[in-house]
């Protein structure tokens, strides 16, 4: 029988404040539940929409934030959601706002809205995706994959793992930038199930403002962020953001 999860649960899993155990039982929950999915998808992608609408873009300096905004009440009342739009605000890359008329040009594409009807959410395919350099940031994402790896497998859940990086979490996959070169050369030798992928457009943005990327060699690039974390959704992978 699976756990049962409440929607305090799923807000929590949301705001990253599940333990490891916790974690696991909500997967556990997800596998064969395609509603309990579905759910989570659509509570994901309206923290993201409204976070990103109502936070304040951070100037081009790295070391200013955008403020928080609490969503905890919101996300256990809201029913509807437009899902390109709440994408297409997910993958901005906020760190050059463009103006207004900029932004209805370059993200005509991200704002389509996007069909998941009929989409089998798939609980071992998991995309983790990652926009901060925030060292917290980068410690959950590597402890997010080793205990992926290690306890799903141990426990016969196999996973597929992919993580993306954009904007300020780019720099996870800069080789003269990271710190975390010889941790991702060793998953990437020991797991076939893992990969690495780099936002193409946060590159060139970097490359036009003068800044030499050097990725790692076990990162690919893909032409945007949102474009792959879309094909995966559309594909049933479910999306974490760390």
């Amino acid at each position: 029988m699976k756990p049962e999860i409440s929607q305090e649960q799923l807000n929590a899993f949301i705001d990253g404040e599940l333990d490891l155990i916790e974690k696991d039982r909500l997967f556990v929950a997800l596998e064969g539940n395609p509603e309990l999915a579905h759910q989570l998808c659509t509570l994901r992608a309206v923290k993201e929409m409204v976070s990103h609408g109502y936070a304040d873009p951070p100037p081009a300096h790295r070391n200013n934030r955008p403020r928080q905004f609490a969503m905890s009440h919101y996300l256990a009342t809201a029913m509807v959601l437009v899902l390109g739009l709440a994408i297409g605000w997910l993958g901005r890359d906020w760190s050059s706002p463009p103006r207004p008329a900029q932004l209805t040009q370059n993200h005509a594409a991200m704002l389509r809205p996007i069909s998941l009807a009929g989409v089998k959410p798939d609980t071992r395919k998991i995309v983790l995706h990652v926009d901060s350099d925030q060292p917290v940031k980068l410690k959950t994402l590597f402890d997010d994959v080793d205990y992926l790896l290690q306890h799903q497998t141990t426990a016969g859940r196999p996973v597929q793992i992919e993580v993306i990086a954009n904007n300020y979490g780019l720099d996870l996959l800069r080789a003269d930038v990271t710190p975390y070169a010889a941790r991702i050369d060793e998953l990437a030798r020991q797991h076939t199930n893992i990969s690495f992928v780099a936002c193409g457009q946060t590159v060139r943005r970097l490359t036009k403002e003068g800044v030499k990327v050097e990725l790692l060699p076990q990162a690919r690039v893909a032409p945007t962020a949102i474009g792959e974390i879309i094909n995966r959704l559309q594909q049933g992978w479910t999306y974490i953001k760390v």
